[in-house]
């Protein structure tokens, strides 16, 4: 019997301390994000908080394109300084051609940052503007073993020699880039003068000196953009680099791939919690099995062993258990540790001998040693001696109180999870069921170079030829994640101290119709009405923000379309995920701003008709490669996070319940062990089957039952608090509790019923025959 126990323990403890260590890795590489840079902790990026008419705050991610130099040349803690934008484009060498994901930086970029330069070098860069910087990846791809340096890659329409081979960019870096351009290509190229202070397009970070205060310089510069575009209502705030991945989800127009710091607090409680539900088990069944083993510790008393001794007898055998268990875990975690990669998206690698990694791994060994043998062995070490070796030592009320208290414990927190897994789930459910005011289905998405904006009319005719093509559209960005915006919008009627944030949007004409969308008001874009190039539709959100009860045939004036008329009224749709509500929106017809192509295919066969577009896209573009993705899929990627969250909540709730009903297992074990004579005489007096099961299963169901109503309405507020990061979002109904609980209560009674029919329908005579 005692091996069972033994291994109990161990299982317990190895499910437990793997499900620890593979969390602790996943937060330890959330939190390493950035901080390879040497001098990380002194760099910051600036962002701003814009202000609409009710003095709600928008918070964005750029600021504009003079900021950078302004900070450098005008603050002497400012040891750097420099601006980045981002982009994807075709990247051609001869027949080589794929679509890339760069960057458009200072020359002081490389100043700011480290990132470690392998060929060539970076004066080139800040000399010259046709140049481009690329990473080791890019440079196996294009050259294979050749020397990149003085060759040149066709971008953008444009021969750029490169200048220099940079180290890839580390995965825990917020900034993912292959190719660096210089910032003046842009100024250059004619796309943007980087003069305005009225435009944000860029992120602006700076290197402070050591010396320098961060709130002083905060304070500082936070009404530059006042001071030098008076109409503008922002304030900017200094963002530390390290925050940058976990702290910024608030933040619009912030690329993507952002990580969530309430997620790292959730799981790393839960690694911990998982932690003490497996170290509850070894506590839980030596605390009972310490009365068993009150003999030895007289004995030993009796012998010459001291108090401290006996205690540290017990603490030792604790131990052994612990790093038993830890040995064979970290050999668990160790080979799950790719699967672990794939459900949670991350490329963790297992470093033991990382300080960072094993002092905490160590310390959870001691943790469970010292909970899972602390009470046996005060316990046990105060027994009188001659009272224990005489027989008369029986269990305290004490020591029952204090089993019942870490069962009890474990279940909270194993229905806690359970609970925290089904919100997850409903939340999930809701958006991907939720009407998004547009059609998703069967939309093929990709990007247009600027041969295929040049050739649209064409290649739109050729593509609605095929059979499988039902509408052809374009827009200037993904209908997912719309970012442009400006706050630079006049009205008849305009309050003059109002500041409205409008998100805008140029579009082909058949937008609304490609994508399914409604017009409550007016009408939609039409060939007919040669006027149109400068009509506007707005969405419902910007009719109540302008106070407008009758928009049609008002004007509207933005940036350099002046007096545009209103012709109708869109319903609201969500052109970001669910995390953020639905803002003013301005859509408008510009041919120069079709970048992104959206392709209507019909029911049916979607591989045969993706093939049919491609075959059109490469007839006009035989250079260029054909990466596409479906509208659905693309929104899906904005919950990546809430889904991986579900599945990894989900194993850690199955594991959590696993753990606790092993421990409630053995210790049904031990109590129906004690109790086997009770129950035999029960059973000779007359008792039935089920009555002796119900005898020995209630206290374990009542238990379970004190831990749910501990469980749901603690579940409940947090259930709250996490859907609070949702701007449309399901109620945390009591059904989900309630549930999680009957689930949790289920498996305890099969687990406990199991065991104690079997004890039940044992011959009573074999029990009193032992005795």
């Amino acid at each position: 019997m005692r091996s069972i126990y033994s291994l109990i323990n161990l299982l317990g403890l190895i499910v437990g301390l793997s499900a620890f260590i593979l969390i602790f890795l996943w937060v330890e590489k959330e939190w390493s994000y950035d901080r390879f840079h040497p001098d990380s902790k002194n760099i910051y990026r600036v962002v701003q908080n814009q202000f609409n008419g009710n003095n709600e705050i928008y918070p964005v991610a750029v600021t504009p394109a003079p900021l950078a130099p302004y900070l450098k040349s005008t603050f002497a803690e400012v040891e750097a300084s420099c601006r980045m934008g981002t982009g994807e484009f075709t990247i051609r060498r001869d027949e080589t051609a794929f679509v890339q994901k760069g960057i458009f930086a200072d020359p002081e970029f490389f100043e700011v940052f480290t990132f470690p330069i392998v060929k060539g070098e970076h004066k080139t860069f800040a000399s010259t503007i046709d140049v481009v910087m690329i990473s080791e990846r890019l440079a196996a791809i294009y050259f294979n073993t050749e020397n990149p340096i003085g060759k040149t890659l066709t971008i953008i329409s444009k021969e750029l020699l490169v200048a220099a081979v940079f180290k890839d960019v580390p995965e825990n870096s917020h900034v993912q880039f292959d190719f660096v351009i210089p910032m003046e290509f842009v100024r250059a190229g004619g796309y943007d003068d980087l003069a305005k202070w009225n435009y944000n397009n860029y992120y602006t970070y700076a290197r402070l000196s050591a010396s320098a205060n961060p709130l002083a310089f905060a304070d500082k510069i936070k009404n530059l953009i006042k001071e030098h575009h008076s109409k503008a209502d922002a304030e900017l705030v200094v963002q530390p680099l390290h925050g940058i991945h976990l702290n910024s989800n608030h933040l619009n127009n912030d690329t993507t791939g952002r990580g969530n710091i309430l997620y790292v607090y959730i799981f790393s409680a839960v690694g911990i919690f998982i932690l003490i539900i497996a170290s509850i088990n070894y506590a839980n069944l030596a605390t009972a099995r310490s009365i068993r083993r009150a003999k030895e510790a007289g004995v030993r008393k009796v012998i010459g062993a001291n108090r401290f001794q006996l205690m540290m007898h017990f603490f030792s055998e604790s131990l052994l258990y612990s790093v038993l268990a830890f040995l064979l875990a970290v050999g668990v975690s160790w080979l799950i540790l790719p699967s672990f990669n794939e459900l949670s998206g991350k490329a963790i690698e297992f470093e033991l001998l990382n300080p960072t990694i094993y002092l905490p791994l160590l310390a959870s060994v001691i943790f469970c040693s010292f909970l899972g043998g602390a009470y046996p062995a005060l316990l046990l070490s105060a027994l009188n001696p001659a009272l224990v070796l005489k027989g008369y030592l029986k269990g305290g009320r004490g020591t029952i109180i204090f089993r019942r208290t870490l069962v009890v414990l474990q279940f909270v927190l194993a229905i806690s999870f359970l609970a925290g897994t089904l919100v997850v789930q409903d939340q999930l459910e809701y958006i991907r069921a939720r009407d998004l005011g547009f059609e998703k289905e069967n939309i093929l998405t990709f990007t247009a170079n600027r041969n295929l904006r040049q050739q649209f009319d064409a290649f739109k005719t050729e593509l609605l030829t095929l059979p499988g093509v039902l509408d052809v559209t374009a827009t200037s960005s993904k209908l997912s994640n719309i970012n442009e915006s400006t706050d630079m919008v006049e009205w008849n009627g305009k309050n003059p101290e109002a500041s409205v944030l409008f998100h805008i949007l140029p579009v082909e004409q058949d937008f609304v119709k490609t994508f399914s969308m409604e017009v409550i008001e007016g009408r939609d874009f039409s060939p007919e009405f040669i006027s149109d190039s400068s009509a506007v539709l707005i969405n419902e959100e910007a009719a109540k923000q302008m106070g407008i009860t009758e928009p049609l045939g008002k004007t509207i004036t933005f940036g350099k379309r002046i007096n545009n008329p209103i012709v109708g009224v869109i319903k609201d749709f969500n052109f970001k995920s669910a995390h953020k509500k639905i803002e003013p929106m301005l859509i408008y017809l510009d041919a120069n701003e079709y970048y992104r192509i959206a392709v209507r295919l019909g029911a049916g066969n979607l591989v045969e008709h993706t093939e049919a577009v491609k075959d059109v896209f490469k007839k006009m573009n035989p250079n260029a490669p054909f990466e596409y993705v479906f509208l659905d899929e693309e929104i899906d990627q904005s919950y990546r996070d809430e889904e991986r969250t579900s599945q990894i909540f989900s194993y850690l709730s199955a594991l959590s319940i696993f753990i606790s009903c092993l421990g409630l297992l053995g210790m049904v074990m031990f109590v129906t062990e004690q109790r086997a004579r009770e129950v035999a005489l029960r059973k000779v007096l007359g008792a039935s089957t089920v009555h002796l099961t119900w005898l020995l299963t209630r206290e374990f169901i009542l238990l379970v039952l004190a831990a749910f109503a501990i469980a749901a309405p603690a579940m409940y507020y947090l259930g709250n608090l996490w859907l609070d990061n949702f701007a449309y979002r399901i109620e945390a109904g009591i059904l989900v509790f309630v549930l999680a609980g009957l689930i949790s209560l289920a498996v305890a009674a099969l687990t406990v019923g199991f065991r104690s029919f079997k004890v039940a329908l044992a011959n009573p005579v074999d029990s009193l025959r032992s005795e």
